[in-house]
């Protein structure tokens, strides 16, 4: 499996994979970039491992466009809250949105590490989106929303 779940989308007659990771484990810290860029431990045991977004921008690779989403249930920390808005956004690009403040931050922790295409830190913040759903009730409620737009 490339990722917990890994979307593919037909945008302006372009393919774009969407690789997505669904984190459920309850944390007693809001989600933070130190939590993203933690190294986990190494396969074998010994030594450090890849971190979140290491992980993520090894997907980066091949012709096909990419990007990423992060779905948890328990709500990033507020530096974090630009990447809650869709790419498209205008309120993600504006200067004051803090998208280059946690660009700088993740740069600071992932310190030269690109993916197969070239692109590093960077790259991974301004192509991720956060989805944040505190239960199941959540998305139900989305979910019955969407319907009724439908209908």
């Amino acid at each position: 499996a490339e990722d917990d779940i890994v979307l593919v989308w037909l945008i302006q007659g372009e393919e774009w994979f969407e690789f997505v990771q669904v984190k459920s484990n309850q944390l007693d810290q809001l989600w933070s970039v130190a939590k993203l860029c933690e190294q986990e431990p190494g396969k074998d045991g010994q030594g450090p491992g890849a971190c979140i977004v290491e992980k993520s921008l090894t997907h980066d690779r091949g012709d096909g466009k990419c990007r990423f989403r992060f779905v948890t249930c328990r709500e990033p920390h507020s530096d974090l809250a630009v990447l809650k808005l869709a790419l498209d956004d205008p309120a993600r690009t504006r200067q004051d949105s803090g998208l280059a403040e946690v660009v700088a931050a993740v740069g600071r922790r992932v310190v030269g590490f690109a993916s197969e295409n070239g692109n590093g830190a960077e790259f991974w913040v301004r192509m991720t989106v956060w989805e944040y759903k505190a239960s199941i009730t959540d998305l139900e409620h989305e979910n019955l929303v969407k319907i009724d737009r439908i209908l």
